[in-house]
């Protein structure tokens, strides 16, 4: 009884944050996005048990911090120049994306040393994309620990992120990572489920 609560309680809260989010995006001015995303990042931290979410774009061969939780996570160079399954992930990823230093594919080294340098453990992140180009990444990471990962927080990671796709001040561009975990597909009206 004590866990399916908690998935209730979890699915209300991803469920409240989601319609936080929209609501905000509508009302605000597009000038105002950051924030509005930045407002609702440390509940989906908390909701994802990840130590930082980023929400990074493309504009042409650089990669730009829009938002970042918390504040003042430390937001290092990113260089996807030489992370060839990086590149191909963007291209072709409908899923959400997790990678973990302990279980690491023998050709992403590139990636596994961007992870180690700057302190990442775990990550989790799915393409913003326009269903032909890769504009930006939503991930969320853990430093010292695996992320503790599910269905649930797929769709959840999955949802927040499209809701960023038709956000202004992205320039689209085919940017060219990981093991993939399935994510269900999903529809507007889908609910998480516990």
């Amino acid at each position: 009884v004590t866990a399916r609560t908690q998935a209730i309680e979890w699915q209300n809260l991803a469920n409240k944050l989601l319609a936080d989010l929209s609501l905000r995006l509508l009302k605000g001015h597009k000038t105002n996005v950051e924030h509005d995303v930045r407002c609702c990042m440390p509940q989906m931290a908390e909701l994802l048990g990840s130590d930082h979410i980023f929400w990074l774009s493309f504009d042409h061969d650089n990669i730009l911090y829009r938002a970042s939780y918390p504040e003042s996570s430390e937001q290092p160079p990113i260089d996807f120049s030489d992370m060839f399954k990086v590149k191909r992930w963007l291209m072709a990823a409908q899923n959400v994306a997790l990678v973990d230093v302990d279980n690491f594919e023998e050709d992403a080294l590139a990636e596994l040393d961007f992870l180690k340098d700057v302190g990442i453990h775990s990550l989790a992140m799915f393409p913003l994309t326009d269903g032909r180009k890769s504009f930006g990444i939503l991930a969320a990471t853990n430093n010292h620990r695996s992320l503790t990962w599910n269905e649930n927080k797929s769709l959840l990671l999955t949802r927040f992120a499209t809701m960023l796709r038709g956000r202004p001040c992205f320039s689209p561009v085919a940017v060219v990572w990981f093991a993939e975990s399935p994510a269900s597909s999903f529809s507007p009206r889908q609910r998480l489920a516990p």
